[in-house]
């Protein structure tokens, strides 16, 4: 994509969300200024993302019992993450990349302002300390805000993805209790901020009410990919027959939809590993065959491809209907103005004319349209 093409939009928007905070958190409008905060952060992604200084981050969730832990540990290419959640650290966003170096490396991030701890480990000695943190309550645990793993073995997509796993969603699915929906809601925000979002269901329950909810509630307005695992366990269903169930249950986009087989691929990846010690040259084609996970892997570098434009458009529009909806709130509910001065948003309304994105622009008009904006006359069109 062209770098330069929404640069000068991104640093306008960031401009008017971080004025509009200020002046929210003076009037105590709390509410509107932790969410435009959450905003600020998230323009601040979308920069780097466009400006290529960071790699591009897929967010992967599933209910319980959906495979999601087994998908991430074959698109990392190793057994890492326990099966069950990793319950000792509910709230804890684990993100896994890959490193050139020969050991694993795990670097432990929390939620005081207790310093990071990182250490050098064998792939066996780190599944056998995430294995220890998935049985361990204890209250140091519960402080870990975040895993960061680096694994030496093969990925299965771009070596420079990083697949991010939310168990804190998982665990507040059926759960009333408040810190437990607290934890999901935080995941959930993790998962807004990832460039990508994986949502996994299993073939075999299509249509379960905890899937359905959830989908609906949370990762429906994520765009996301939706994948249909253990193909297996539903043999006797054609693919094309799963994607239109799923469709028809969930509503969800049957482009950006596809059916695997996580084992499959986990099979293949395994002999492919004893082939590769003899042979050193061999390519993961056959694995990538295997469970269609050549699909999958379609799916998510065509999202995440860090010079594809589609993803800093989606989200810089998303950020704009979200600053609107902020703007709005303040008005309606306590009569505060959290417009800047007119040539802010000026700029910015030209700057999104210079992207020659017609959608932005329109996006953005019915924004200039509205009564909290009218009173700048920018937009020139009928009322």
């Amino acid at each position: 994509m062209d770098e330069k093409k929404y640069t000068s939009a991104l640093e306008n928007l960031h401009v008017l969300v971080n004025l509009a905070e200020k002046k929210a958190t003076a009037e105590s409008f709390s509410e509107v200024a932790d969410e435009l905060k959450k905003l600020w952060k998230q323009l601040r992604k979308i920069r780097t993302l466009a400006d290529g200084k960071r790699p591009p981050v897929v967010g992967v969730f599933g209910c319980p019992s959906r495979g999601k832990s087994f998908l991430l540990n074959v698109l990392m290419g190793e057994d890492i993450l326990p099966k069950s959640p990793i319950t000792g650290t509910t709230r804890c966003a684990i993100e896994i990349s890959h490193t050139s170096g020969e050991k694993a490396v795990l670097k432990q991030c929390f939620f005081t302002k207790k310093m990071p701890q990182s250490e050098d480990l064998s792939i066996n000695s780190l599944r056998q300390k995430l294995e220890a943190f998935s049985e361990n309550t204890a209250k140091d645990i519960q402080d870990i805000e975040k895993l960061e793993i680096r694994i030496p073995s093969k990925s299965l997509l771009d070596d420079d993805i990083v697949l991010m796993d939310t168990p804190g969603a998982e665990a507040g699915i059926e759960a009333e209790e408040t810190n437990l929906l607290e934890d999901t809601k935080r995941a959930v925000d993790m998962l807004a901020e990832a460039d990508v979002v994986l949502f996994c269901m299993r073939a075999d329950l299509l249509g379960a009410n905890t899937d359905g909810r959830f989908y609906k509630k949370h990762i429906e307005n994520l765009k996301p990919i939706n994948i249909i695992g253990f193909r297996d366990a539903a043999k006797d269903e054609t693919e094309d027959r799963l994607i239109a169930d799923a469709a028809k249950k969930y509503r969800l986009d049957t482009d950006n939809t596809c059916v695997i087989s996580a084992l499959e691929t986990h099979e293949a990846l395994e002999k492919w590993k004893i082939e590769h010690r003899t042979n050193p040259e061999l390519s993961l084609d056959s694995v990538l065959e295997a469970g269609n996970m050549q699909g999958l892997r379609k799916l998510i570098l065509n999202q995440i491809a860090s010079k594809e434009e589609r993803i800093v458009e989606v989200k810089l529009r998303a950020v704009l209907r979200q600053y609107n909806d902020c703007v709005e709130e303040a008005y309606k509910k306590e009569n505060i103005d959290l417009l800047p001065a007119k040539v802010y948003v000026a700029n910015l309304y030209q700057s999104l004319k210079d992207t020659s994105n017609s959608s932005l622009v329109k996006n953005f008009e019915e924004c200039l349209k509205k009564e909290t904006f009218d009173s700048l006359k920018l937009y020139e069109g009928e009322k």
